[in-house]
């Protein structure tokens, strides 16, 4: 999975000449009854393989 999401990152930026590192961006949905296992398992997956992953902080202003 990451491999493929790297090539199509890499892609996409010689693609469209971007300059700047493209940042990949996961949604991941749950119902408000139900807490979410997989968003934490897919932050420690990545962050285990050596690229960073954090989730989202709100308000949105807060991530720039």
């Amino acid at each position: 999975m990451i491999t493929d999401m790297e090539q199509f990152a890499t892609e996409y930026q010689k693609s469209e000449n971007f300059t700047e590192e493209p940042i990949m961006v996961l949604i991941v949905y749950e119902v408000p009854k139900n807490l979410c296992s997989e968003r934490q398992a897919l932050i420690n997956y990545f962050n285990e393989n050596g690229i960073a992953c954090k989730e989202l902080e709100y308000p949105i202003e807060r991530n720039y």
